[in-house]
């Protein structure tokens, strides 16, 4: 997989690779720190693998506390393995403006 392409050769390959690595490496990702990935925000390749950016709820809010949520960079090998994984920041989700409102 070295060239960039899966195993077919094709671009299609590589997005069936890049899957496959994204689910592995949230496996992992999940079982080390026992958070579950929202959304990936950043994917590059890095190295002899990747740079993966998701974000996380750390902690969920409460009544009307917002979420404590939580960005992770995480580096793989090209098969999705964890090399490395640090939280680089924390920031909160409140409820929206229009949330508790009834509308008329």
């Amino acid at each position: 997989m070295g060239d960039g392409h899966g195993a077919d050769g094709t671009g299609a390959g590589l997005a069936r690779a890049v899957l496959e690595m994204l689910r592995t490496a949230g496996a992992e990702f999940t079982a080390l720190t026992g958070l579950r990935a929202e959304a990936v925000t950043r994917l590059e390749r890095h190295g002899d693998g990747w740079l993966v950016e998701a974000e996380v709820v750390e902690a969920p809010g409460r009544a009307r506390a917002p979420d404590v949520l939580a960005a992770y960079e995480v580096t793989t090998g090209w098969d999705g393995r964890l090399l490395r994984c640090r939280r680089t920041r924390r920031f909160t989700r409140g409820p929206s403006a229009h949330e508790g409102r009834t509308e008329r």
